[in-house]
């Protein structure tokens, strides 16, 4: 029609715009604004692998796309295991996101889901919208129900936001917001309880995180967090680190990274922490700094090497209703300048070391027993020595054999007078001086440490095989201790620390730790491991430990395929000696290009008191509209993300 523009197509019509192909019974289209109208029709963006099939669509001038009574899929052809269908669908290839209404989500013919308004993305933009809601019931929470909806507020800023609806413990709302700089990045989240009816208190969680480099050599980090109180993360089944269980840490910190010898490395920070328990409070660290640095001696001779480390804590803390050393809060300043040189060839390794710790300490509120003020100033000496053997075998592998010798020793100092903040004692310490962590305590030391390492290396650096023995012999008693009245360690030896490792196969390793006492004759704590692993969807691991009448538990883990895109996951955890289930999970994943489900049923110790648990969870993933993790059951809120970590290889199978 010449006088109208238009063009009437029938029969078969293929339609092609950039990255979009359309075919249809017949075509209507406008040649003045190049807008058409396709009935009948299939569509597919191939860029961005989404297809569609609606009764009609309407190409615009402006390049946007409308479907009446249809759907679509980022299946391959031939695949329709899932759609979305609606009755008007809008896509923007533009801008790279498409809308529809009152859509809903099929998995075959079966209708899961209806939302009556959803945006989803066709290309590689970030788009705001909302995301995969959460339907659970508990007998904790009743009914709950989260719509996380992302906000895209520019190309370096986004947000997260997520209503929470309980049937039990009332509404909350979380928001995470991210920031990335060009020298910095950061991010805030804010949960806030609007409502509970078990409680009057004002409830909330918020944690902020900046990382920023200054400048080349000065950099700063930022983790603030701080909680209404500690019984939230429970009764909200809100996530929660294992060491956050007492007190929850904040801090502050700017790091300097230098070229300059005698100062290259240097740090202020400010560590606080929020207390979580009714015991007594942890210290803060108000500020906490740091400085190290060094000169190089002789460096046409014998190269000997100067440097120092300086440590300053202002420790303190809430002291009312203390009593005692809890009540101590004061300075301490610790430097430790050393002197090493080393003499190193093919086969051999000689290096002493000679440290002078100086510790000062200015405290207030000490009882009699602490002193006020005080500076202790302890030598250290270090021999650090070794050899290199190698030998070919007729296998065409070769043999190291590699003797170790460490010596350390200094003098006994009374120190019961010597206030502790952190420091603890190291079960361990094979090739270090101080056999207490921190600064607190110098141990006297006299000491050798006898180490043997072999290694069946093949042709190609391959690690066949690997054995090694470790003990440590004392040459004097140790009489520092972190208590006064603890009397001095008299062994003149420790167990003889025994490893082992094999690889049978490429695929098949294992190893052995196990600590053996001459003395008793007894083995006081034993570690196993046996691997097997093809790529990354074939693994099998088994693991024991058993520490002398104290714990013993067994462990097995297992991904295989059972069928084309059929995998079987599984652990199970178990304390043998009290017979106990610790952890089991049994699974099953069914993936293909187009789509993922994974169901896990659970069973777990959350703690003598509460007792077993049971979850059977359900994952969903569809390619090109993301993830969906839920459980199905009720109980404590547990995400399947978080537990599955646990099981041997489980990360590098899902990446």
């Amino acid at each position: 029609d010449n006088n109208e523009s238009y063009v009437d197509i029938v029969g078969h019509v293929t339609f092609r715009r950039p990255n979009m192909i359309a075919q249809s019974d017949d075509l209507s289209f406008n040649m003045a604004d190049s807008s058409a109208q396709l009935n009948q029709a299939q569509l597919a963006l191939p860029d961005n692998e989404l297809r569609a099939t609606a009764q009609s669509i309407n190409y615009h001038s402006d390049e946007t796309v409308t479907m009446n009574e249809g759907s679509f899929t980022f299946c391959p052809p031939g695949n329709n295991a899932w759609g979305i269908h609606s009755k008007k669908i809008d896509l923007d290839p533009q801008a790279g996101f498409g809308v529809a209404q009152n859509a809903i989500l099929k998995i075959g013919v079966v209708p899961v889901f209806y939302l009556p308004w959803m945006s989803f993305p066709i290309g590689d933009q970030r788009r705001s919208g909302f995301l995969f809601p959460t339907l659970v019931s508990s007998t904790q929470m009743g009914l709950d129900i989260t719509t996380p909806y992302y906000l895209n507020i520019a190309p370096n800023y986004d947000a997260l936001i997520t209503p929470r609806f309980t049937e039990l413990r009332g509404n909350s709302i979380a928001t995470k917001l991210r920031h990335l700089g060009p020298q910095s990045d950061q991010d805030l989240y804010v949960n806030w309880v609007v409502s509970d009816p078990e409680s009057t208190r004002n409830r909330w969680l918020i944690e902020y995180n900046n990382s920023t480099e200054i400048s080349p050599s000065l950099s700063s980090s930022t983790h603030i967090k701080r909680v209404s109180d500690g019984e939230l993360f429970d009764d909200y089944g809100l996530s929660q680190d294992s060491s956050e269980s007492s007190a929850i840490v904040s801090n502050a910190k700017i790091n300097y990274q230098g070229r300059a010898a005698l100062l290259n490395k240097a740090s202020l920070a400010v560590i606080t922490h929020q207390n979580l328990t009714t015991g007594v409070p942890t210290y803060d660290q108000l500020p906490h700094a740091t400085l190290a640095g060094g000169i190089v001696i002789g460096q046409q001779a014998q190269v000997i090497i100067a440097d120092y480390n300086i440590d300053l804590s202002r420790f303190t803390r809430d002291t009312e209703g203390l009593t005692g050393s809890n009540k101590i809060t004061g300075t301490r300043t610790h430097l430790t300048p050393t002197l090493n040189t080393s003499w190193v060839n093919d086969y051999s390794f000689f290096k002493p070391k000679i440290s002078l710790p100086v510790t000062h300490y200015l405290l207030s509120d000490t009882p009699s027993n602490i002193a006020s003020a005080k500076t202790r100033v302890i030598p250290q000496l270090e021999i650090n020595s070794g050899l290199l053997f190698e030998r070919n075998l007729n296998n065409g592998y070769r043999q190291t054999l590699e003797p170790r010798f460490y010596y350390a020793y200094a003098p006994y100092q009374q120190q019961d007078d010597v206030a502790i903040f952190d420091t603890s004692a190291t079960s361990k310490p094979f090739y270090q001086p101080n056999r207490f962590n921190s600064y607190d305590r110098i141990g006297d030391t006299n000491r050798v440490t006898l180490g043997l390492d072999s290694q069946f290396l093949s042709a190609k650096g391959w690690q066949k095989a690997k054995l090694s023995v470790t003990q440590i012999h004392y040459l004097s008693d140790r009489k520092v201790q972190l208590s006064s009245t603890s009397a001095p360690s008299t062994e003149t030896f420790t167990p003889i620390y025994g490893h082992m490792s094999y690889q049978f196969t490429p695929d098949w390793s294992s190893s052995i730790n196990i600590d053996w006492s001459p003395n008793s004759g007894n083995v006081e704590a034993t570690s196993a491991t046996m691997k097997y692993q093809v790529n990354n969807n074939k693994i099998i691991d088994i693991k024991y430990t058993e520490t002398l009448n104290s714990t013993q538990q067994g462990e097995v883990s297992l991904i295989w395929p059972i069928a084309p895109q059929w995998t079987f996951i599984a652990k199970h955890k178990e304390d043998l000696r009290n017979k106990q289930l610790q952890d089991e999970i049994l699974g099953i994943e069914y993936s293909n290009c187009c789509w993922k489900g994974r169901l896990v049923s659970r069973n777990w110790l959350v703690d003598q008191t509460k007792g077993m648990e049971h979850g059977v969870f359900f994952e969903l993933s569809l390619k090109g509209l993301g993830a969906s993790d839920k459980q199905l059951t009720s109980g404590n809120k547990v995400r399947m993300a978080d537990f599955m970590k646990g099981i041997t290889g489980y990360n590098e199978y899902t990446q």
